[in-house]
């Protein structure tokens, strides 16, 4: 059983940001709240990756967390909060309990920046009414309303939309098959327990910009992957949700216990209370698995699957489908018993399932001392230090939660290239073109092997002459996979 994973995400990581004007793409996309007048994040909010920001004033209430730098004008903290990054301000209070573990910098120059209102748009005369408990498809276009009726099944086919008034019930699950840009005049209404995450791409890759000034609410319980710009409204996340993209307005309120993150790829942090150690030395949380579905499921397909084990999600990497579930085990059997439970029901959207391992990069011996020794090749070890291969690796170690997921977009790779002949590596790919290269150099076969080259061979060396181990294979004793996606040899415009 694999140990530990590095996958080669082929969409939705590296997608530039599109929104209606360059200013966006270039000053939001590191941030995932952001408000012109004020941010308010309720109790119990966490915001696993991006920045959180507003020209005024944020509010974290007790218990919130965010992973990341916060910039604002004035900054509360009550109760327990806890920033892991560094606070931006010109002022701070901060309540007894509450922690910022970065820096805490002062002054801050504001605005950071503004959000000019939207160009103008043409809507049209027509009304677009999806009946409820219905599956359809809506092609691009302007339109005046449109209404979605409850428990719907709905695709957006991507491209252009412009509406005046866009309604969706409760209970309705939409997706998008392309890179999809909604525009709103007067409206958005989103109802309760609505999923408007499915579809084959990513939150960077749908944008609702919402021109208008009436307050826009989202439900509760709904999982919205998308970038929403209200520059002139308000904005609230009612509680329970789950969000991925880009939230800017003129002001945001977060209710309690909504779970944000700018990237599509996401994981929360393991409670170190639940790992255990196996006989082998492999360590994993005895209340988490890693499930990887088949191409054509969808996330929707996901939450069903965890609902039947009683678990939620809680780690997800888009392209390759693999989602990390919190499931309800406190003890090493019972977490086997409920992955045999799922191994034994057929499932056919079910791919592999597999305890999260954990890196342990402690006893890491020093590949680069061995090569810079060596009277030959200690040249080489220039480029190592470069990409700061021991930070990287203290860094890993030091995270002591999920298994490390890397993205890249590349040309595949050649599986039978030597780097990847030791049988602690696993290469796998959906079709006989993911593991040939299609680039004559070789790039994505170089890429994956700064990744995961493994050549501990010969006497006892964790090199051989001209190599070094790649970025996680210098980790000894750990059987890894490679999962690989070819897109080609493309230009970038």
């Amino acid at each position: 059983m694999a140990k530990c994973f590095l996958f080669n995400i082929l969409s939705g990581l590296m997608t530039t940001l599109i929104f209606s004007s360059s200013l966006y793409a270039q000053r939001l996309q590191d941030f995932v709240v952001f408000g012109l007048d004020s941010v308010v994040l309720s109790r119990g909010v966490k915001v696993n990756n991006g920045y959180v920001g507003s020209n005024g004033s944020i509010e974290v209430e007790r218990d919130g967390r965010l992973e990341a730098d916060i910039f604002g004008n004035q900054i509360k903290l009550l109760g327990e909060a806890i920033v892991a990054g560094n606070a931006h301000f010109n002022h701070l209070q901060s309540e007894k309990g509450a922690i910022v573990r970065g820096e805490k910098i002062e002054p801050l120059t504001v605005p950071i920046f503004n959000l000019p209102p939207f160009a103008n748009f043409q809507t049209g005369p027509d009304n677009l009414i999806v009946p409820k408990n219905s599956t359809f498809v809506i092609e691009p276009g302007n339109f005046a309303t449109v209404d979605i009726g409850q428990e719907s099944r709905v695709t957006f086919s991507g491209g252009v939309y412009n509406i005046q008034k866009l309604r969706i019930h409760r209970d309705t699950k939409i997706s998008f098959s392309a890179l999809t840009t909604i525009n709103l005049q007067q409206e958005l209404i989103i109802e309760r327990n609505s999923s408007l995450a499915g579809g084959s791409v990513g939150a960077s890759q749908v944008s609702l910009n919402y021109a208008g000034t009436n307050t826009v609410t989202v439900g509760r319980n709904t999982m919205l992957y998308a970038n929403m710009l209200a520059p002139l409204a308000t904005l609230v996340l009612e509680r329970d949700g789950d969000y991925r993209g880009i939230f800017a307005a003129k002001k945001v309120l977060v209710e309690r216990d909504v779970k944000l993150a700018l990237e599509d790829a996401f994981a929360e942090p393991v409670d170190l209370t639940k790992v255990v150690t196996d006989a082998e030395g492999a360590s994993y949380p005895v209340n988490r698995l890693v499930m990887t579905l088949f191409d054509n499921a969808t996330r929707a397909d996901a939450d069903e699957i965890a609902a039947s084990i009683r678990g939620i999600i809680v780690g997800f990497v888009p392209g390759i489908n693999v989602y990390e579930i919190e499931v309800p085990a406190s003890t090493a059997n019972q977490l086997t018993t409920i992955i045999l439970g799922l191994e034994n029901s057929g499932d056919p959207r079910i791919r592999s399932l597999l305890r999260n391992y954990i890196l342990n990069i402690a006893s890491v011996p020093s590949d680069l001392a061995i090569l810079k020794a060596h009277p030959k090749l200690g040249n080489l070890a220039v480029a190592y230090e470069k990409i700061k291969i021991i930070e990287a690796w203290d860094t890993i170690g030091n995270r002591g939660t999920s298994p490390v997921t890397i993205g890249v977009i590349d040309t595949g790779v050649d599986a039978k290239h030597q780097e990847f002949k030791d049988p602690n590596v696993i290469l796998r790919g959906s079709s006989a073109t993911d593991l040939t290269d299609s680039d004559p150099d070789g790039h994505g076969t170089q890429v994956a092997g700064i990744i995961g080259a493994n050549n501990r061979v010969g006497a006892g060396l964790p090199w051989r002459t001209g190599e070094m181990n790649g970025i996680v294979s210098g980790v000894p004793g750990i059987n890894y996979a490679l999962e690989v996606r070819s897109v080609g040899i493309f230009g970038v415009a």
